[in-house]
């Protein structure tokens, strides 16, 4: 049996290894504890990844203050991409603050929005 279970955490940091490591062990403990599943299962903790799509309320909460990418089908103020942080979102929109502006940038236009990967 395979048992996968995908953790997050909300903030700029996200999951780190640390808390896969934990989660693992704890729920190990419990499930050799209540002797639910037996001994023959394989599990495997991990973050969803930062590359999936920003598309629900709960994808907007849990990358607040994350760095974001998004790309629209039409122009908003002039461009069809924008990279900054996502300080919120709406049922309407969602905002993204680039330097010092603050862009309201409407959901029936976006294509796409991911949280940007860093490699530094």
């Amino acid at each position: 049996m395979h048992i996968r279970l995908d953790i997050d955490r909300p903030g700029p940091d996200g999951v780190r290894i640390e808390d896969c490591v934990e989660v693992s062990r704890a729920l190990e403990a419990a499930l050799d504890g209540a002797d639910l599943v037996g001994t023959g299962y394989v599990l495997e903790v991990s973050s969803p990844g930062i590359d999936r799509p920003i598309r629900t309320d709960d994808d907007v909460r849990r990358n607040t203050g994350r760095a974001v990418t998004v790309e629209t089908c039409e122009p908003v103020g002039g461009r069809r991409s924008f990279h900054g942080i996502l300080v919120g979102g709406s049922p309407e929109a969602l905002r993204v603050r680039q330097e010092d502006e603050e862009i309201r940038i409407p959901r029936a236009l976006i294509v796409g929005a991911r949280q940007e990967i860093d490699f530094k």
